[in-house]
């Protein structure tokens, strides 16, 4: 006779996404998230504890006083699966092209955006739940040598819900991007982006989006009622091998000026291609000159975004694959 295991298998969580119509309104998953590698569901309610008078008990009393949660979902970066991530920074938009298909998003500027909102199903049998009103705060992707492409996500949630069961839902075949397909560019401020490739010099890169996206909470209410955009931020970090075009950018630096670039990130994998255009300046202070590169010298370079008048954005991020439709 077989004997059951106790506890549950923590490889057999699943992670699935519905896009809202509505806010307060959750939905049934459309798409089964593929190529994660960890995925975890923080609840966050929030218990008001009173310390009263008259007592050296550490409380006499307590109240759920606010319910949130957020989301993080961390994998491989695959071409057909990006645009989910990037529609719920950006918004939605329509493709281009009649196979492969093009999506262009463009950071905002001088006018708000909505962002999606998504409804995850999370979990496994015995223990699922359904966190809804997610919307994207933070989006990082990472680039390293001889890896794939990796990300990492944080949704802010404003309920969870304890979920009866994952909607029905297949697997599917994706395109990871990968560091070997990767061609970084670096460019002068008033040149033309992506025309000056780092051949034989960058090691890693990550690139890190936050919305500042942040869920809106008032008296009468114990969940967010909605959520409020502000102005979004971003770092970029760039190791690279300690070359003449990189030690230019150093002395650069040193010698007071100040040094605005083009950054390009081109991955192109068959006709699928993943990009993304950042304008930014360098950011010199806590410069470290020497990293060890298997023992040859590598420096990080930090950038930070800054917007390009004549290009008119800071952040364009393109993606093209074979999807004509997205499931969510």
């Amino acid at each position: 006779m077989a004997i059951t295991p106790t506890g549950k298998a923590y490889k057999l969580r699943q992670l699935q996404a519905g896009k809202q119509t509505a806010w307060d309104t959750a939905v049934a998953a459309t798409i089964k998230l593929m190529e994660l590698t960890d995925a975890t569901l923080t609840i966050e309610a929030e218990t008001e504890m009173q310390q009263a008078m008259g007592t050296l008990a550490p409380a006499t009393s307590a109240d759920i006083v606010g319910v949130s949660g957020k989301v993080t979902i961390e994998g491989s970066w695959t071409f057909e699966d990006a645009p989910i991530y990037l529609q719920a920074l950006f918004g939605a938009v329509a493709p281009s092209g009649a196979g492969p298909y093009v999506r262009a998003y463009t950071s905002p500027h001088q006018a708000a955006y909505s962002a999606e909102a998504y409804t995850f199903e999370f979990g496994m049998a015995g223990g699922l739940y359904q966190a809804i009103n997610c919307v994207l705060s933070m989006l990082e992707i990472k680039i390293v040598k001889k890896k794939t492409t990796t990300f990492k996500a944080e949704f802010l949630c404003s309920n969870i819900q304890v979920l009866p069961s994952l909607t029905v839902l297949s697997d599917r075949n994706v395109t990871r991007v990968r560091a070997r397909d990767t061609v970084i560019s670096l460019d002068p401020w008033g040149g033309t982006i992506g025309t000056t490739p780092l051949t034989g010099t960058v090691l890693e890169a990550t690139i890190k989006i936050q919305s500042n996206a942040h869920l809106k909470e008032f008296v009468g209410a114990l969940y967010a009622t909605g959520y409020g955009i502000d102005a979004w931020s971003g770092d970029i970090e760039v190791k690279a091998e300690f070359t003449t075009v990189i030690k230019a950018e150093i002395d650069a630096i040193l010698a007071a000026n100040t040094v605005q670039r083009l950054l390009q990130f081109k991955s192109t994998r068959g006709t699928q291609i993943d990009q993304s255009n950042i304008t930014a300046v360098l950011d010199g202070s806590g410069q470290v000159l020497y990293d060890d590169n298997d023992g040859n010298v590598g420096v990080t370079m930090k950038y930070k975004p800054m917007h390009n008048i004549a290009l008119a954005y800071w952040l364009q991020m393109t993606n093209t694959n074979t999807v004509a439709v997205l499931a969510v």
